[in-house]
């Protein structure tokens, strides 16, 4: 038993070493890039983009091929759900417009 407690202090011990060793690794890569972000004059922004933050969100699919599961936005070339070359399962995703929402919830209360 007291080989197992000793055993677990080692690894407590190495796993405190390599947080030790990490950290000043870390320090190290973040210096180094602080002087290349001053030497290059990169903004924050330009960082963000880099890093992938701040991008658009990619635009919801108009149209889908029940069939494939394919979809495309309407933007961008064409794929071939939208070129008429897919299966007969093409289907266009139509977001209501707000009046006839509107119309819609009128109606709805003319009913009750």
């Amino acid at each position: 038993m007291s080989d197992l407690k000793t055993l677990r202090a080692e690894l407590g011990h190495v796993n405190d070493l390599l947080a030790d060793a990490r950290s000043r690794e870390v320090a190290t890569v973040l210096a180094r890039f602080r002087e290349e972000i001053e030497l290059l004059g990169i903004t924050e922004q330009e960082i963000r983009w880099a890093l992938g933050y701040d991008r658009p969100a990619p635009a919801p699919a108009k149209y889908y091929d029940s069939a494939t599961g394919r979809k495309w936005s309407g933007r961008g070339a064409a794929s071939s759900v939208a070129r008429g070359q897919a299966p007969r399962g093409l289907r266009h995703r139509r977001t209501p417009s707000p009046s006839l929402l509107a119309r819609r919830r009128v109606k709805q209360s003319e009913a009750r």
